[in-house]
């Protein structure tokens, strides 16, 4: 019977190509590298580099909270500047609705007085025969 190989003792299959190196002036492959010599020591290995890419694929670096602060009052003063957009185009509706409420308030004065001018001329016309 024939043994199976360890994946590490196989060839590289041809469909992925050349295998690519680590940028190791980034931080993240230090602080990985950092914690692989820990775990495995000094010796170069297979499961070494793989503990490498794993741990730079999870990696996430610290944000400043000065950053953060400036993110956030840019935030909120954009939400004010927004906030007095709508509210003036809000006003603006509002004034625009004002007005056609006022032009049919004229209307309906001016139809009911002419109504009730016509009825008194027909209630008049028919007393007067």
């Amino acid at each position: 019977m024939a043994t199976k190989k360890p994946i590490y003792a196989k060839a590289r299959p041809k469909r992925l190509g050349k295998p690519k190196s680590f940028n190791k002036k980034s931080k993240a492959y230090k602080s990985a590298k950092r914690k692989a010599d820990k775990k495995f020591g000094k010796k170069v290995s297979l499961y070494k580099n793989i503990f490498i890419s794993q741990a730079i694929k999870k990696y996430k670096p610290k944000k400043k909270k000065i950053m953060a602060k400036l993110n956030a009052l840019q935030k909120i003063e954009s939400h004010e500047k927004l906030c007095r957009i709508m509210q003036k185009l809000t006003h603006d509706k509002i004034h625009s609705i004002e007005e056609r409420v006022k032009r049919l308030e004229k209307i309906l004065l001016i139809s009911t007085g002419s109504l009730i001018s016509a009825m008194g001329y027909v209630i008049f016309t028919l007393l007067s025969k």
